[in-house]
């Protein structure tokens, strides 16, 4: 992708999008989730799932979770997993780097990983996007636009 252009994310390298792909988010599902959890999601993340809520992104090669479609990969706190990671140990050392887990929102990851906003470090406004993995938890210092177009993703 040539430039930083929000509403291409969806579109493969072939010009083609997931025949699966889900709807729009609807402003019932944004309104409902943002009064659920007191937060406002970046606008930029918005216009994102304004084109197509959450699925496959071929440049993270991964798939961004939903807002409000009730399924497993919904947007939700990182808290609300501690059921399937505090075996692990990792609630402690998770609180310690982000803060509250319960305003850290996990965006994209596969149960082993996870790319959250966390609304305890936030900038300009903005939550910034961090990288968690077991014991390995690191800032990327951005914020949801600008690490959208990074070239890593983890600090």
């Amino acid at each position: 992708m040539a430039t930083n252009d929000i509403t291409r994310l969806w579109t493969f390298s072939d010009g083609s999008q997931a025949p699966d792909a889900p709807p729009p988010v609807t402003d019932a599902q944004l309104d409902e989730f943002e009064t659920r959890y007191g937060i406002k999601l970046p606008p930029e993340m918005i216009k994102l799932y304004e084109q197509q809520n959450g699925g496959f992104s071929e440049r993270h090669l991964f798939s961004f979770w939903s807002i409000q479609l009730g399924e497993n990969s919904d947007i939700t706190t990182l808290q609300s997993l501690m059921d399937y990671h505090d075996e692990d140990g990792l609630e402690s050392i998770w609180k310690k780097q982000l803060g509250d887990l319960n305003h850290v929102f996990v965006i994209l990851g596969d149960g082993h990983f996870y790319f959250v906003l966390n609304y305890n470090e936030i900038r300009d406004g903005q939550p910034i996007v961090w990288y968690v993995s077991d014991e390995v938890v690191r800032s990327t210092s951005f914020n949801f636009a600008d690490w959208l177009f990074s070239d890593g993703g983890a600090a």
